[in-house]
């Protein structure tokens, strides 16, 4: 079986969180990135972390693939143009999408070979009141992700992945904003992550 690492943000709840305690229970190498170790809304912030990140890679697992599984994200003000909190709004694209361009960077720069599995949202496609932000940001990781593969690099496979509508902090509080409220349960962060750890198993 191939030797890999998997780099997983925002573990502390959801999906993230589901996949640390499958990735614990089937005994497989893992590095958590989350807000604590740095402020996905401040670029510089993420910069300043990545060398301590690059050491560990470097030392650990230095002929281990890194799989990049690409999972926090801020939903964001979800209210009308112009009753928006501009400050907010810019820290949401920086989680959602300067913390992800920033990640795929450091990965290229890598001796290791990598790869990517992105958690991205039907929303990505669709025109909703009040979600500019976070559909533009989630639609913008996806269109970045097809020019790695034009890249000469050590990039193996790049995924985005959609779980549909996940039982989640972020789906509770897009009913309370009245989304979703005739549609179906969806499936939990449990059932999400297991989707996607199938898939990794397919892949080795």
């Amino acid at each position: 079986m191939k030797k890999n690492v998997y780099l997983v943000t925002g573990t502390t709840r959801g999906i993230g969180k589901e996949l640390k305690n499958i990735f614990i229970s089937n005994d497989v190498e893992f590095i958590t990135f989350n807000r604590s170790d740095a402020d996905f809304s401040d670029p510089c912030e993420v910069l300043s972390f990545l060398p301590k990140l690059k050491d560990k890679i470097l030392s650990d697992y230095e002929d281990y693939s890194v799989i990049l599984i690409n999972n926090a994200a801020s939903l964001g003000p979800v209210t009308k143009m112009g009753l928006q909190n501009i400050e907010e709004e810019i820290k949401t694209i920086s989680i959602n999408f300067s913390t992800p361009v920033i990640l795929f960077n450091f990965l290229a720069e890598l001796p290791n070979k990598w790869s990517v599995v992105n958690i991205t949202s039907g929303a990505a496609y669709s025109v909703n009141r009040n979600l500019g932000v976070y559909s533009t940001t989630k639609l913008a990781v996806e269109k970045y992700m097809k020019f790695i593969s034009l890249e000469d690099n050590n990039c193996l496979f790049c995924l985005n992945y959609n779980p549909g509508i996940v039982k989640t902090d972020m789906n509770k509080k897009l009913k309370n904003k009245g989304f979703f409220q005739d549609s179906e349960e969806g499936q939990t962060a449990k059932e999400a992550a297991q989707e996607i750890w199938s898939y990794l198993e397919s892949t080795q």
